[in-house]
């Protein structure tokens, strides 16, 4: 094994979706309108169970309106379901436990880790991110972490270094971040285009 890459997992797109199919949980990734990006497959079956069309598509249905508009028995659940995520959308619920590990004595590697934690939780609220999503660009999980960090000024050696992956992928992903939002001029900055958008 390549002594540089020991210790290192390379997560596809492939993988990170089985792995979250894998999951016993109903998991819906929602944006910070509410609106749902993905579910897994417990989510799905779950609704099937409960009569819904095997092929329903979530994505892009308001689960804070749904939640919000109830009747019935479950009325009360879902209301504080949605207020639940509403907090956790405006930060009250995580912010404390980010600045105490903050405070904690971390690594340097770890200090810098929690940094971007922090500042990417602030990036998922921000003004790019809703501007992406109005534009109808739509990122993948591993995009969307290299775009906070072509953002943050990293280079690609940087962003494998920290994502645990290789050079050539990062490169991939910028790419895409390049061709999804229609960048077709290739002296077009993309730190200074997202940036603008921010």
């Amino acid at each position: 094994m390549d002594s540089d890459c020991e210790g290192r997992f390379i997560f596809s797109d492939e993988l990170l979706r089985k792995t979250f199919n894998s999951l016993s949980a109903h998991i819906a990734i929602i944006d910070q309108d509410g609106f749902i990006l993905e579910t897994n497959a417990a989510w799905k079956n779950f609704s099937v169970s409960n009569g819904l069309p095997e092929n329903i598509d979530f994505r892009q249905m308001n689960y804070l309106n749904i939640c919000e508009a109830a009747v019935g028995d479950h009325v009360k659940d879902a209301k504080a379901v949605a207020s639940g995520i509403r907090k956790v959308i405006d930060r009250r619920i995580y912010l404390p436990y980010i600045q105490k590990l903050k405070q904690g004595q971390l690594s340097e590697k770890d200090k810098t880790l929690v940094g971007i934690v922090d500042d990417h939780l602030n990036d998922i609220i921000s003004p790019l991110m809703q501007s992406l999503s109005n534009a109808g660009v739509m990122l993948t999980p591993q995009e969307m972490q290299v775009l906070f960090l072509v953002k943050d000024g990293k280079t690609t050696s940087e962003i494998a270094d920290i994502l645990f992956v290789s050079e050539a992928t990062i490169s991939f992903h910028r790419k895409n971040l390049r061709d999804k939002p229609g960048l077709k001029n290739r002296q077009t900055n993309i730190r200074s285009f997202l940036l603008s958008m921010s």
